[in-house]
């Protein structure tokens, strides 16, 4: 078993988020996602080494076998969860990496609404009289 494999199923076991059919779902979408990388060449992955090549790759790799907008939206739910666990969960919420992949807002400006809601959130609390005293 390729180091990747081993270690996507070992996250998997960790963090066993959702029902068991979800889980036993993302674990096949993982293994076929870290099997894919290999056979593009991307060898020597951990799980904490994703980064946004990645994730390119994939999609592009995904586009050219013409795989429908609904598979591929799938399949980018078990990358960001992956990402999420690893605490790379910002590599998805760049504006360029959204639109790169096609799957971002077109004409979108800005950071997605839930940051931009808890950065003006925190700058509430922090700048209040109350949070002063």
């Amino acid at each position: 078993m390729r180091d990747l494999n081993y270690e996507l199923k070992k996250l998997c076991l960790r963090n066993s988020d959702g029902s068991y059919a979800t889980q036993y779902a993302r674990e096949r979408i993982l293994t076929m996602i870290a099997n894919q990388l290999h056979e593009m060449g991307f060898r020597d992955l951990q799980a904490k080494s994703l980064k946004p090549k990645h994730v390119q790759a994939l999609v592009e790799r995904w586009k050219a076998e013409a795989l429908s907008p609904g598979t591929i939206k799938n399949r980018m739910t078990e990358l960001r969860w992956w990402a999420e666990k690893i605490t790379k969960l910002l590599l998805f919420l760049t504006k360029a990496a959204l639109n790169k992949t096609g799957f971002g807002k077109a004409g979108r400006t800005g950071c997605p609404a839930f940051i931009s809601a808890s950065v003006r959130a925190r700058k509430k609390i922090l700048l209040s009289p109350q949070a002063l005293t």
